[in-house]
């Protein structure tokens, strides 16, 4: 059996960003049949449908499209091994603290739990975190009050940003004790077919959560939640679902909610990205960029060490 490889990944996505698989060829240095194969003998491995021609070009289906967004973020990873094999000791350029915004959102959870960015630093380098919305923590970094930020899905990258990816997090879904899916011990996009759910809080998370759903050929009612508790608690009693970041006490406080976990095969991965200006040293950027991906994997290691039924209502 053909085992998947990295550049069949990148013709893929080099295939649906082009359009074509000729546009796609000239774009990475190949023949149109090396990326032509690719594409099919990824639809032969995983017995899927996940480009269609149309004229003389091609689109991907909408498992296509979320395929593609998973295959962006593998080819992140390895750009992540790649730095990492790479890397130097930060030389004497490196300011010892530098200013991040983070992403958080009120009542639906911090990126990570903020007690790890207040003890996060190596031997020469500490951050200095502020928490805001996704949009907040952009505009802090283009009005020049914080150094970088660390935001999810950039839906757009500013070609004024450099950008490193960090790693990507799997949404959790809070209901109500009442609500009949919470006593599922795990939701997949199907689950949520014709549910109502809140509006997720910025573009990106919301493109990639549209992808999850249309390839699962499910869709959702969308409602907009204002960010206090008294509104996510009047939403969740009329039977309303909501994305959260994880399962904590930043998620949804003081309220009697279960928060669910993703199930199945095809699960929603959002990217977390470092941002900062082009012209920020790079050697500061890849020092805290450095020092995010350790906060990350220290936040994974809590998650994992939390029991499964945590949050869910009782068999």
């Amino acid at each position: 059996m053909a085992k998947m490889k990295i550049s069949q990944l990148e013709y893929y996505v080099a295939a649906v960003t082009e359009g074509s698989f000729v546009r796609a060829a000239r774009r990475q240095y190949v023949t149109t049949q090396a990326v032509s194969r690719a594409v099919r003998d990824l639809e032969s491995e995983f017995g899927v449908s996940l480009m269609v021609r149309e004229g003389r070009g091609v689109k991907p289906t909408p498992l296509g499209l979320l395929f593609r967004d998973q295959a962006k973020l593998i080819l992140e990873e390895c750009g992540v091994l790649k730095s990492i094999a790479s890397l130097e000791e930060s030389d004497a350029r490196v300011p010892s603290v530098v200013s991040l915004a983070v992403s958080t959102a009120e009542c639906r959870g911090d990126l990570y739990p903020r007690q790890l960015f207040r003890l996060a630093r190596n031997a020469n380098l500490s951050l200095h975190a502020v928490f805001g919305l996704n949009a907040c923590c952009q505009d802090l970094l283009q009005g020049e009050f914080v150094e970088m930020a660390l935001i999810v899905c950039s839906s757009c990258k500013d070609e004024a940003l450099m950008y490193g990816y960090i790693t990507s997090v799997e949404p959790q879904f809070a209901v109500s004790l009442e609500n009949a899916l919470a006593m599922k011990r795990g939701l997949c996009a199907k689950d949520l077919d014709g549910k109502q759910v809140a509006l997720p809080l910025d573009v990106g998370s919301l493109t990639y959560f549209k992808r999850w759903l249309s390839a699962s050929d499910s869709e959702v009612n969308y409602e907009s939640v204002g960010l206090n508790i008294k509104d996510h608690i009047m939403f969740l009693e009329k039977g309303g679902v909501v994305m959260v970041l994880g399962n904590d006490q930043s998620v949804l406080p003081s309220v009697n909610r279960v928060v669910i976990p993703q199930t199945g095969k095809m699960r929603l991965k959002l990217p977390i990205y470092a941002c900062a200006k082009r012209e920020f040293d790079p050697a500061s950027f890849n020092a805290v960029c450095s020092l995010l991906k350790n906060i990350a994997s220290k936040a994974r290691r809590i998650g994992s060490d939390e029991t499964l039924s945590m949050g869910h209502a009782p068999k």
